[in-house]
């Protein structure tokens, strides 16, 4: 038996989850979880990169301690932030964190002095969003030119932790698209977009598909942790992972991955960037292994939980749920869009403005607050489905959820009302499946991608919903 490790970073915790083939099924097993931090550098918030490698690697000794050695090991993360290594491969600082987004709406300003987003959007095929690794860079262009100067190669998180991990630097295509600098027809670093923003062009290497091998522990790493082993690219940007996973049981369907964010879109051989598209917000990120996502982000779970938190945590999530079914009916509804959700102090109360500065009723109670929440998500979902079938052509028949947000069957029932589809819910590990369809399609456990996702329907059956 071949174990797969499939290492999942998320924005507030990353988990190491085992993987192997019984009886034709995928079989998960959680080995490991930590917390992922950020700090205050400055005015800055970043991540302590160094912590994220170690984390990995402590969840690597956890397999060891088991008994259970990986014969590959995969890391997927969030898109966005990146990090700088200089020419000798040493890292200069941490990496910026996309939380920080809002000292970097200027900067989508500034790019449309130098690029008119028209034009950049027809290139790249990318929607704006402050948190995209090309503001991100701009900001720091503007503020620590001599860092850029210095650099010898700007990395995602997940190839970044490869190369402490090998010695070995291999870009991965789905999460460098996130820095809205891949030419969408070519698949390759746009230099001349690079060029014309001041970016040294030699710092962008080249880019590989989910499935290279990028090659073996470093002797350091395989003295630390008791094995050798394969580190091979998934789709290592988390979401591209979870679109990997979704069930292919209607080929007219439309998804959305439900967490933190909640990505809502279809996947293409073809990038569309019409002006249609650009109008109606979508972008056109990277998929397994060189496709393309036409997707729209809607802030998500990131809700939730912060409702959560303002409760003081005292609540579970089924709780929540609960209090929220239980309320008097209200059809008031809030701009899910609405990136100042993000960084709203109160989020209790931002939602009750937001009822009250466009006319409609205000929550009063915290279940009539949740119920706000949990309506205005379905329904940006069914608004965002008629656009895509719009810019598209298309016309979709069911509405796949998977990612944590499927096991919500209060939003899944909400859904079918508000798009009028049937809803298929799960898998709800969608990430670390696909992250684990790529690696055993990488290692020759399945043929091809269309084996692997009926492995993956035959192991998470969706739940429907009418």
């Amino acid at each position: 038996m071949n174990y797969y490790l499939a290492v999942d970073i998320g924005a507030s915790s990353g988990r190491h989850m085992l993987g192997y083939l019984e009886n034709d099924k995928i079989i998960e097993e959680e080995i490991f979880r930590f917390e992922t931090h950020s700090k205050l550098v400055g005015e800055k918030w970043v991540w302590e990169c160094e912590a994220l490698v170690e984390n990995v690697i402590k969840g690597m000794e956890a397999c060891r301690d088991l008994g259970k050695i990986p014969t590959m090991i995969g890391i997927d993360a969030w898109g966005a932030d990146y990090v700088i290594l200089d020419r000798d491969g040493g890292l200069l600082g941490n990496a910026a964190d996309y939380r920080d987004e809002m000292a970097l709406v200027g900067m989508m300003f500034e790019l449309e002095n130098t690029i008119p987003y028209a034009a950049y959007y027809r290139k790249m095929g990318i929607g704006r969003m402050p948190i995209d690794t090309i503001y991100q860079l701009m900001a720091l262009k503007n503020s620590h030119p001599e860092l850029l100067e210095k650099a010898g190669a700007v990395l995602m998180i997940p190839p970044f932790i490869n190369y402490r991990l090998t010695g070995t630097i291999k870009q991965e295509y789905t999460s460098a698209v996130t820095t809205g600098l891949i030419n969408a027809t070519t698949q390759k670093w746009d230099r001349d977009t690079i060029e014309k923003l001041g970016f040294p062009v030699d710092a962008f290497t080249e880019l590989y598909a989910p499935g290279e091998i990028v090659g073996h522990l470093s002797k350091e790493v395989q003295e630390r942790v008791g094995f050798d082993c394969t580190v091979v690219l998934p789709a290592a940007h988390d979401t591209a992972s979870a679109f990997l996973a979704v069930p292919r049981e209607d080929q007219h369907s439309v998804s959305v991955s439900s967490g933190t964010w909640s990505i809502l879109g279809i996947v293409n051989d073809r990038p569309v960037t019409t002006p249609a598209a650009m109008e109606a917000g979508f972008t056109n990120e990277g998929a397994y292994p060189r496709q393309y996502r036409l997707s729209k982000n809607i802030i998500g779970m990131y809700m939730l939980e912060t409702i959560r938190a303002s409760l003081g945590g005292k609540h579970d999530y089924a709780q929540l749920i609960g209090m929220a079914r239980e309320a008097d009916q209200i059809t008031s509804v809030i701009d899910m869009n609405n990136i100042m959700y993000l960084v709203a102090p109160d989020l209790i109360a931002a939602i009750k403005d937001d009822c009250s500065q466009s006319g409609q009723q205000v929550p009063q109670t915290d279940g009539e607050v949740l119920q706000v929440f949990f309506h205005s998500l379905v329904t940006c979902y069914a608004k965002t489905i008629k656009d895509l079938e719009k810019v598209t052509g298309s016309k979709f028949t069911s509405f796949n959820i998977v990612g944590g947000g499927s096991l919500n069957d209060y939003v899944n029932e909400l859904a079918v009302q508000a798009t009028g589809l049937p809803v298929l819910a799960g898998p709800p590990e969608a990430t670390v499946t696909g992250n684990l369809m790529a690696q055993m399609i990488a290692g020759g456990e399945f043929a091809n991608m269309e084996a692997a996702q009926a492995a993956c329907a035959r192991t998470f059956p969706s739940r429907r919903f009418d």
